[in-house]
């Protein structure tokens, strides 16, 4: 369990780390934009996907962290009402957690009720803990993240659960937690060219991802 904890902590601190240096790259990057593109249309074009993509994962990430209160305070609710020790420390780790799509929730729930399993004779604590975070999710997965969400995660769930297990691959913990950014990153990025667009095409739930006309130069 502590080697978990560890794990998710290195996660998020090298995440921090990334987004840092990629703030701070942000004038260097423009400048890059303006030497790479050269005409001014093309410039134009390039800035314009950047800038979107750049809005996606931060409403992404919004979505995340708002639902992701949403179902610690459930969390933390039935965790105090039963009694298990240690909440604030669980909460925080469920989270974090949820903020790997799909799997995040479900790990979320298990372990505090492993836990409670140790911490109490009875059974029920650990099922209260493990049912009431599930209906909670539920709630939350069918009615409020929707609604957030809008259209701006047009990802399939089957790529979804791809792009988790091919970052997580690649990258461990870390890209656990960044499967959905990169992977929103990388339709937009596909949907800008006419070789490619397939490929967002197939990446997207409803098969039609914001394909931006771009001039030709």
């Amino acid at each position: 369990m502590l080697d978990t904890v560890q794990g998710i902590a290195g996660a998020v601190l090298l995440i921090i780390i990334y987004f840092g240096f990629m703030v701070a790259g942000r004038r260097r990057m423009a400048g890059k934009i303006d030497a790479i593109a050269g005409t001014s249309d093309r410039k134009a074009a390039i800035k314009t996907v950047i800038e979107r993509i750049a809005a996606d994962i931060r409403t992404y990430l919004w979505v995340q962290a708002v639902t992701g209160v949403f179902l610690a305070l459930a969390a933390a609710a039935v965790m105090i009402a039963v009694g298990l020790n240690n909440v604030l420390f669980w909460t925080v780790i469920f989270f974090l957690l949820t903020f790997i799509p799909n799997i995040g929730v479900t790990v979320g729930s298990i372990a505090p009720a492993l836990f409670a399993l140790l911490q109490f004779e009875s059974l029920w604590p650990a099922v209260a803990i493990f049912g009431v975070i599930q209906v909670a999710a539920f709630v939350v997965g069918n009615l409020i993240y929707p609604r957030m969400q809008a259209d701006t995660q047009n990802i399939d769930p089957v790529t979804t659960i791809l792009a988790l297990s091919l970052w997580t691959f690649l990258w461990g913990l870390p890209g656990a937690f960044l499967a959905v950014p990169m992977t929103l990153m990388l339709m937009m990025v596909f949907a800008q060219f006419d070789s490619t667009k397939w490929v967002a095409a197939a990446l997207s739930n409803d098969g039609k991802p914001e394909f931006r006309e771009r001039k030709k130069v």
